[in-house]
């Protein structure tokens, strides 16, 4: 096909979709701008290096606060040779001030060398303005729920109780009467307990990380441990692997592993062991936490990660009160840090719940584990 045609075919495409696209070279000079891109930035297309993409479009970090390092910015990534995928940036643009925009990044290679990096970029300013609106009334419905609620709960379940205690003096309808006002207020007080229950699952898919090592962190939380371990007449075993750095919040991953320390605690054997282990594996952090109890059938595993769901074995509740949210914190926790929970056999009986977690850099050859 004559280059011609080609190159006409391409800006007929480019000028036809709504989704930026942007291009750089081996150097990583700015080689492409796509038409939507120049009409949300204001700004045509120049040929500029890397280090002039952030502060020319002026971009931000999702919070729109902090000024989009020159290492940061998507296309630098993908041509250090990242795949960048849905990472969200801001930036300020004319009249319409902070937009969102989600980006996409790849590098371009010819055969093994890196020659460059495409990346797509969406604006998702209305999608984000809809999320906050939806977080908004969640939160108002939530802080509802929990402070005009509880109050007036507390108050009906206590003295319904009470006169509960006296039901020898009371007649045989008033007996049965105040006996379903007791069940019933239990109930409610019970799906009250629900809906927070849910908001602080929602908050864990959140995580403000910090770059920290998490073995450290495991060690400074293994006093309560032992102590939750001995109150089930069991020990606790520790083998921490340190030396490689993650980006993880911090808040989130103790409830998360304290969530499968209770867990593994409530159904290992009296007399028995719980073991947490922290082991590296290249790019991977791992927390294994391991029983002796009597596992988790491979049929109930999917299951009983999602919220309120328990295993045939009443396994999966630990950590939160019976009500079959554990496992469901520790694997949106682990999700959210962009990692997995795997339930696994132990031998010869038991569960090994595996927590697996992106490390920010490979870790040393002699920390691996």
């Amino acid at each position: 096909m004559d280059p011609s045609l080609r190159t006409l075919q391409l800006q007929t495409l480019l000028a036809q979709t709504s989704v930026g696209i942007a291009a750089s070279d081996i150097d990583g000079r700015l080689t492409l701008l796509s038409p939507a891109l120049q009409e949300l930035f204001g700004q045509p297309f120049e040929p500029i290096g890397e280090s002039e993409i952030g502060p020319r479009f002026q971009l931000y970090d999702e919070s729109g606060t902090t000024p989009l390092a020159a290492e940061d910015v998507p296309l630098v990534r993908a041509r250090a040779g990242e795949v960048v995928r849905d990472q969200v940036v801001t930036a300020q643009v004319g009249s319409r001030g902070l937009v969102y925009l989600r980006c996409n990044a790849a590098p371009l290679r010819s055969g093994a060398e890196i020659v460059g990096a495409i990346g797509l970029i969406q604006d998702v300013t209305a999608e984000h303005a809809a999320l906050a609106r939806q977080g908004e009334l969640r939160e108002r419905l939530v802080d509802t729920v929990n402070h005009e609620f509880r109050t007036p709960l507390a108050a009906l379940h206590g003295h319904a109780e009470l006169l509960h205690d006296r039901l020898d003096e009371l007649p045989e309808w008033a007996r049965r009467s105040v006996s379903t006002v007791v069940e019933s207020s239990g109930r409610l007080a019970d799906l009250v307990r629900t809906v927070s229950d849910l908001a602080d699952l929602e908050a864990d898919a959140h995580p403000e990380r910090v770059r920290i090592d998490l073995a450290e962190l495991v060690e400074g939380w293994t006093g309560p441990w032992r102590e939750l371990a001995a109150a089930h007449d069991v020990r606790l075993e520790v083998d921490l692997a340190t030396g490689c750095a993650s980006e993880l919040d911090p808040d989130r991953l103790r409830k998360a592993v304290t969530a499968l320390v209770a867990n593994a605690a409530e159904h290992a054997p009296a007399g028995s062991a719980v073991s947490v282990a922290v082991r590296h594996e290249e790019r991977w952090v791992r927390v294994e936490v391991a029983d002796a109890g009597p596992g988790i059938p491979a049929g109930d595993r999917a299951r009983v990660v999602r919220p309120f769901e328990r295993g045939s074995q009443l396994r999966g509740a630990g950590g939160t009160g019976g009500r079959g949210l554990g496992l469901a914190v520790a694997a949106t926790v682990a999700g959210a840090h962009g990692g997995e929970l795997d339930l696994l056999d132990r031998a010869p009986t038991g569960l090994l719940a595996r927590l697996s977690l992106p490390c920010a850099e490979p870790c040393p050859s002699e920390s691996c584990g």
